[in-house]
């Protein structure tokens, strides 16, 4: 789910290029985002290739580290709305300002990101930190 919600904080805001990096709870560093042109690559914290997001207009595919399809979001508005590859319904996120709240296919709370200069941190459904992201 955290990757979700990475991944819907980093196309809140298009940039031609921009590096993210992912950090756990303990402050390690577990990966990274590359994204150039609509298109997000993810690596591991070994710097492992571990799948990609393009963006098209308003949707946003994803694919696994071959290439298989994996699921979409659609962004309308301040909502973004998950599928995963048989397009089932999987979630949403809320953006509200610099804060994106989580959802599941149920509509039940899951968790939130709260963006602050550059740096988003993760919390779980009970508001406990998960870890954060810096973008650069």
């Amino acid at each position: 789910m955290r990757f979700l919600l990475a991944l819907s904080l980093l196309f809140a805001v298009p940039a031609l290029a921009q590096t993210e990096r992912r950090y756990d709870d303990r402050g390690r560093y577990v990966g990274r985002a590359e994204t150039r042109d609509g298109t997000t690559r993810f690596y591991d914290e070994r710097g492992r290739y571990t799948g990609r997001a393009e963006t098209r207009g308003s949707t946003t595919r994803l694919y696994d580290d071959r290439g298989r399809s994996v699921g979409r979001e659609e962004t309308r508005g301040d909502q973004v709305r998950r599928y995963d590859d048989r397009g089932r319904y999987t979630g949403r996120s809320e953006q509200r300002g610099d804060s994106v709240r989580e959802y599941d296919d149920r509509g039940r709370y899951t968790g939130r990101g709260e963006e602050r200069g550059g740096s988003t941190r993760y919390y779980d459904d009970r508001g406990r930190y998960e870890g954060r992201s810096e973008k650069r």
